[in-house]
């Protein structure tokens, strides 16, 4: 469900017909992209083939600030969220650090 307000989505969350912990989700092979907004900060657009819960994006090695950083990801929609790097990075370097999680990837 999503809380739009001047057009624009503000939140939105997700409601199952069941406990989340006895949900079994498939491996949602999540995509990402990275632009650079040359402000120093970083447009990442993420995908998924499978609805994926509770998702959140991190770099490896750096500190950073994220728009949104836990987000449920749907199969039919594209997320696009901004991250900035506490220092600055190219955008090669940002790609080489982005890991991207969900729930089901705390229970491998």
């Amino acid at each position: 469900a999503d809380f739009v307000q001047a057009g624009k989505v503000v939140t939105s969350n997700v409601a199952t017909f069941g406990r989340i912990k006895r949900l079994e989700f498939t491996d949602p092979q999540i995509k990402s992209s990275v632009k650079d907004l040359k402000d120093g900060s970083f447009e990442i657009t993420l995908a998924g083939k499978t609805p994926a819960l509770f998702c959140w994006v991190q770099l490896k090695k750096t500190d950073y600030r994220c728009s949104d950083n836990f987000f449920h990801l749907e199969p039919t929609t594209k997320t696009k969220i901004t991250l900035t790097p506490a220092t600055p990075m190219t955008k090669a370097q940002v790609e080489k650090q982005l890991v991207v999680k969900s729930l089901r990837d705390t229970y491998k």
